[in-house]
Order: structure tokens, then C-alpha cells, then sequence
């Protein structure tokens, strides 16, 4: 802060012409000691070496630098704030917008998330990430026809995309379209055959199928691969609950507890298994092991849904 101090501290009686010249000098030690600073993790003090650089004039460059550094901290509404700065000198800039729409989906602000996609798509029209994101606004507000359709889009621009083969997977799935989201699970599993997540979604659908012992085999592939993926125990119990095989369930999640001695849903899970096999002591040791582990918080077995994935978000 010294140095910032040093910068601005004293009265200025320089000509017009040494003045522009400072304040050139003073912009660029600013915006590239923030930039700097940002790279070692001092986000602090990079904020306040951006804000001192946009007294001097407003810079592309440095709006970016500075929403970044904000979003970093947790500061989303300052990141906001920001953008929307950022865009009234550029109103014309898709980059910003783009910005604007991530923070609005960490935010759960999806009509501006989608008004800020819209604006970026008069700009840049073949822009995969744009529909994707779009998608993602449309799905916030309850539109799933019409979030399919941009991903779609975004599919048809880039061919081996992902995240939107995953998310249009989902929504198909919600939207009983089982083959089509087949198609888009193999896929994914053509691009990314050590993908957990849509392992696990086909196994699931051979599942409801009744295709269970290849749904058994998927599983257990994603358990050897990464023995800490807690959703694949708890799909792998549930097939044998399903088929009444409790003992095999319960040897299940013996081995997620093993792993993962605090695993609360494994507790709740093998609770019920051993409540159906007739084991009522061991079935009440369970249930109390879990309430000890999250006395506040009701346990959820539950797949993640793609409302809850914020990862991949391309800041």
C-alpha cells in the first residue's frame, strides 16, 4: 500500500504533456503489479492496484483482470459491478458479457445470466461456450425445451464438447428421451472412456432397463478406477437392494466406510439394508453413527443433478 501511497500521495504541479506521461507510467506500473500480484495468489492487493489503474482510464485489460480477482475472493456482486462497468465503455464486447454470464450462474441470476448470453450472441454467433451457457440460463428458468436446442447448437459447432453432451444427457433423460441420451452418454464415453459421471449415468439407464448385470460391471469399473467416487457405492448398493441381495449391499458399503469412515449416506444406506435382512441392532447402530456424523443435516442419496454442477465454468 506503500507503494500506492508513493503514487498518488503527493500534489501534482507537472505540464500537461509530463502530467499525460505520469499518469501513463502510473497506469501501466498499476495494472501489471496487479497482474503480478494476481498470479502469486494476492488477490487483495491486486484489487486495489486494478481500482487505482481505472482512476487513471478505463482498459479492457484490467476491467477483466479486476471482475477475476474479485470472483477469486468470493466477491461475485463486486465482479458484477465490475462487468457491468466493463460494458458500458464496450458495450460492443462479447468477452464481457461472457464474463457476466458466468458470474450470474454462480449467483443462480438466471434472467440476466440469459439477457448477458443474448447480448454476447449479437456479437459472436459461433461461439460453442455462448449456447452452452445459454443453455444453462434456459435451464435456471425452467425452459429444458429450449436449453436441448442450444446445446444442440453448441454440439453442432464442436463436435467433441463435453459438458454439453453431459448436460443435454441429463436433460434427455429428464425428458424420458432415454436412446437419444444413450447416444450422447456413449459419446462422452468415446471422448472420455475414464468418465465417472456418465459411467455412472449409463448404468443407471441399463438399470431401469433391467440390463443389471451390465450395469453391475459399469459400476464396479468406476469403483476400481477411483475407490473415493461415492456415488458409484451408493448406485452399486442400491442394485442389490433392489434385487433383495442385501448381504452383497451391505458388503458394499462396508467397503465405502472402509474408504470413507465418514460417509454419511454409506450409514443410512447400509442402515436400511441390514433393517430389510432383519438385523434390527445393526440396523439402529448405523442410524445413530449417522446422526453423530451430520446430526443437522437429512442425508441425500440422491445422483448429483445438473443443476448442482458448476464445474468447468470457462472463466
Amino acid at each position: 500500500m506503500s507503494f500506492l501511497k508513493s503514487l498518488f500521495g503527493g500534489v501534482d504541479k507537472s505540464a500537461p504533456e509530463d502530467k499525460e506521461k505520469n499518469n501513463q507510467k502510473n497506469f501501466d506500473i498499476l495494472k501489471y503489479d496487479g497482474i503480478r500480484a494476481l498470479h502469486i495468489q494476492r488477490a487483495d492487493y491486486a484489487i486495489e492496484c486494478f481500482k487505482r489503474a481505472l482512476d487513471i482510464r478505463p482498459d479492457r485489460e484490467v476491467y477483466d483482470n479486476l471482475a477475476h480477482a474479485y470472483a477469486s475472493t468470493g466477491k461475485t456482486e463486486d465482479a458484477r459491478r465490475t462487468l457491468a462497468t466493463w460494458i458500458e465503455f464496450e458495450p460492443q464486447n462479447p468477452q464481457a458479457y461472457t464474463f457476466l454470464a458466468n458470474i450470474d450462474f454462480l449467483l443462480e441470476d438466471y434472467e440476466s445470466m440469459e439477457e448477458a448470453c443474448q447480448h454476447a450472441l449479437e456479437y459472436e454467433t459461433n461461439n460453442p461456450i455462448l449456447d452452452y451457457l445459454t443453455a444453462r440460463a434456459k435451464i435456471g428458468l425452467g425452459k429444458n425445451t429450449e436449453a436441448i436446442e442450444y446445446l444442440d447448437k453448441a454440439i453442432v459447432l464442436k463436435d467433441d464438447y463435453q459438458d454439453a453432451y453431459l448436460l443435454r444427457a441429463h436433460l434427455l433423460i429428464k425428458a424420458e428421451d432415454k436412446k437419444r441420451a444413450l447416444s450422447d452418454i456413449d459419446r462422452m464415453l468415446t471422448l472420455d472412456p475414464t468418465h465417472e459421471e456418465a459411467a455412472l449415468m449409463k448404468a443407471n439407464l441399463m438399470m431401469n432397463e433391467g440390463n443389471k448385470k451390465e450395469a453391475e460391471e459399469s459400476i464396479k469399473g468406476v469403483i476400481a478406477a477411483n475407490p473415493f467416487n461415492r456415488d458409484a457405492y451408493l448406485q452399486l448398493g442400491s442394485l442389490y437392494q433392489e434385487e433383495k441381495n442385501y448381504e452383497k449391499a451391505i458388503v458394499v458399503y462396508d467397503e465405502a466406510i472402509e474408504v470413507l469412515p465418514e460417509f454419511v449416506d454409506a450409514y443410512e444406506e447400509r442402515s436400511k439394508a441390514k433393517a430389510a435382512a432383519g438385523d434390527e441392532a445393526g440396523a439402529e447402530e448405523d442410524r445413530r453413527k449417522a446422526q453423530e456424523l451430520h446430526p443437522d443435516e437429512p442425508t441425500d442419496t440422491a445422483l448429483p443433478d445438473y443443476e448442482k454442477m458448476k464445474q468447468n465454468i470457462p472463466f
